[in-house]
């Protein structure tokens, strides 16, 4: 059963500080005034104080709910200063610059070509003159020679620029992403317009890379396949860098893919080895708190080793609660652990709000508190192997189901066989994870590191079979839902409701459910009828070749340069094509070269632009409507089964502007006018 209400005080003290941080995280990037957004916290004061003086008992539940809007007043003025660009140095609100001088803070993803880092914004000149300015900033270096570590300064000869808009509809937004992290703007620079300078002066960031690139050299010192090293990196240290793309698919669609990042499910295995060695070994009776503050210690390490990702500083932060519950002598709750966790790394960073990682973590961890000991209850196996893995089992549906309506609303799908890839992949992860800990303490010894090494290897390529097999199965993954937020709330709402009522037994569960989900169903229907999905026409350059899209509420037409389907995984119009209604239906489109739009220029002759269209699952397609203007290039319009469809270009002179516009993003006809994709579907 659930913990009581009043033993968790900071899951009450959450619901009403996490909800306020949000708004003003909505809010953080407006126009700052001192004097209004000052206001929350005089409000909170006054809520605060008005809660402490005396109630009469029939009133007794006013202070709370004053306490409650006070908290809720104090997360949004926390979630408002969050924002960076608040600071009137901030190098976005200054003019382009001729160069710029930052600090690294985090290193990323490097190859021979590009390295990828993070850093702090120092200063910079414009128009020869030197200007203080702070942010941070995401550099990209081309064919850098240097080992960059965090600390080191870089001077560039590059102006900051703003990351451009998701060029093709609902693609992934790379500029939203960064702001998501305080990052507001992006740097270039290729050989010979930037410069280096290593800082000497050691620190706990530097001294922490070194290690990990010291341990990463050991891993491939005794592990020589590449698959396997990349797991690896990821198992061990939270490097996904050199993870093979093929295989992170496979384990995606087997539904494991939290397996190769390191997360709360590590670091508890962690702090499992580390309470077993002290509990038995070291400091067994002696100094209780040098033996938690060594505990703390050695977990926090391996934290930053994995780069203190959202999941990893959720569990380290829960395993530090606990280790001074054991000190003190106190039993600690669950849920009540698992809010002030949350509490700590808001009130550190309320940007962390706004991180997947953040929130699957806390909603997985969150959904196997509340919902596995219910689940687990539902059926009983007298065998004791069929019951643990039953109880395994309840575990990765319980995780499955607290995230299953974000995840549902970020990826729009859904893995079919994630039980059987968590009995199968689990264990064995479980079983790679003590072996790489092992490798890690002794693999400096050769005799060590070559059979550890060994071993590992072989589970990992056993692990990668297993998760190829199981990601090929037939219906793997499914892909028949992208639901907007609104659904993704009804369908967390359906959660809630059937987990009360499976953990409490009640049947006023059952019935407000099935009252919910009746009045969700009503509404969207209602909906769909008042607002039919519109006709549209889109236009885009993909790395296939041209692609030209007609939809309609009865299905959506498609042609392509190439073969390929558009409905494939990773196709950038993918994402679009599953929101229109309707099936889809995809031809061949052939472009002669006399057709300049490779080029994204109307034609400058007036040679006849010839367009051939195959046949679209039995319907004929022709060029049969043009329009002929003297020294104007002619627009194309197109007729399916013997229908005439709405024109492409409704005159001559707008024939080129849709090419044009596909220098930047797609180019989408709607409601009588062209547009740009970021335009017709903005964020």
């Amino acid at each position: 059963m659930a913990p009581s209400w009043r033993r968790a005080p900071f899951l009450r003290i959450g619901l009403c500080f996490v909800p306020g941080c949000m708004a003003g995280l909505y809010v953080r990037d407006a126009e700052w005034n001192t004097g209004l957004d000052l206001l929350p916290l005089t409000g909170a004061c006054l809520t605060a104080l008005a809660a402490l003086r005396p109630w009469s008992f029939h009133r007794r539940y006013i202070p709370g709910i004053l306490l409650a809007a006070a908290l809720i007043q104090l997360g949004y003025l926390h979630g408002r200063l969050s924002s960076p660009l608040r600071h009137q140095a901030h190098h976005f609100r200054h003019d382009s610059a001729d160069a710029l001088l930052c600090r690294i803070i985090t290193t990323g993803k490097s190859d021979t070509l590009r390295t990828r880092l993070r850093a702090e914004a120092l200063g910079q000149i414009s128009k020869g003159h030197w200007t203080p300015v702070s942010g941070i900033t995401a550099i990209t270096l081309h064919r850098c020679a240097d080992t960059l570590l965090p600390g080191d300064l870089v001077a560039l000869a590059a102006s900051p620029v703003v990351p451009p808009n998701p060029r093709y509809p609902y693609g992934f937004n790379y500029g939203g992403y960064l702001r998501s992290q305080g990052v507001y703007t992006t740097c270039t620079a290729y050989p010979g317009r930037f410069a280096v300078v290593h800082d000497p002066i050691p620190s706990s960031d530097r001294l922490l890379h070194r290690w990990r690139v010291q341990l990463e050299a050991m891993i491939a010192r005794h592990v020589t396949d590449e698959g396997a090293r990349g797991i690896l990196y990821a198992l061990l240290l939270g490097d996904t860098r050199e993870l093979d793309q093929e295989l992170q698919q496979a384990y995606t669609q087997s539904g494991t893919v939290h397996i190769l990042a390191v997360s709360g499910l590590h670091v508890g295995m962690i702090y499992l080895v580390i309470s077993a060695l002290f509990g038995k070994f070291l400091l067994r009776k002696r100094w209780p708190l040098l033996r938690a503050l060594v505990q703390a210690l050695l977990l926090w390490m391996y934290a930053g080793l994995t780069g203190f990702s959202p999941s990893v500083c959720r569990s380290a932060v829960m395993c530090t609660f606990f280790i001074l519950a054991g000190t003190l002598g106190r039993q600690s709750n669950s849920i009540n652990t698992l809010f002030a966790s949350a509490m700590v790394q808001v009130v550190h960073d309320p940007l962390a709000l706004l991180s997947a990682g953040f929130q699957l973590s806390y909603l997985a961890v969150l959904g196997i508190l509340t919902l596995q000991a219910p689940l687990e209850r539902l059926i009983f196996f007298p065998n004791r192997l069929l019951r643990a893995g039953w109880k395994l089992s309840a575990v990765s549906l319980a995780a499955q189901l607290g995230t299953l309506p974000l995840t549902l609303w970020m990826f729009g799908q859904f893995p079919v066989y994630f039980l059987l890839a968590n009995l199968i992949l689990i264990p064995l992860s479980s079983l790679l994870l003590y072996l790489g800990v092992l490798f890690l303490a002794t693999g400096w010894w050769d005799v060590s590191g070559r059979w550890l090494g060994w071993a590992l290897e072989t589970g990992v390529q056993a692990m990668n079979a297993a998760a190829r097999g199981i990601g090929n199965l037939p219906g793997a993954v499914w892909k028949g839902c992208q639901p907007g937020p609104a659904d993704a709330l009804f369908l967390a709402c359906c959660i809630i409701c059937a987990g009360c009522w499976i953990a409490r037994i009640q049947a006023i569960w059952l019935v407000r459910l099935t009252a919910v989900v009746v009045v969700w169903n009503v509404v969207a229907a209602i909906g769909d009828i008042a607002r039919p999905p519109a006709a549209e026409v889109l236009i885009s350059d993909t790395r296939s070749g041209l692609t030209i899209i007609h939809s309609t509420p009865r299905g959506s037409l498609v042609w392509t340069e190439d073969t390929l389907s558009v409905m494939q995984s990773g196709h950038p119009l993918e994402a679009y094509l599953r929101r229109r209604p309707g099936p889809v239906m995809q031809g061949r489109l052939v472009l002669p070269d006399s057709a300049a739009w490779i080029s994204y220029l109307p034609p400058q002759s007036m040679d006849t632009i010839t367009i051939a269209l195959d046949q679209v699952n039995k319907h004929y397609l022709k060029p049969d409507a043009w329009i002929q203007a003297p020294g104007r290039n002619r627009a194309l319009a197109s007729g399916i089964a013997r229908r005439k469809a709405a024109f492409l270009t409704r005159t001559a002179e707008q024939a080129g502007q849709p090419l044009i516009a596909l220098r930047e993003a797609c180019a989408v006809y709607r409601g009588g006018a062209w547009a740009s994709s970021w335009q017709a579907f903005p964020e």
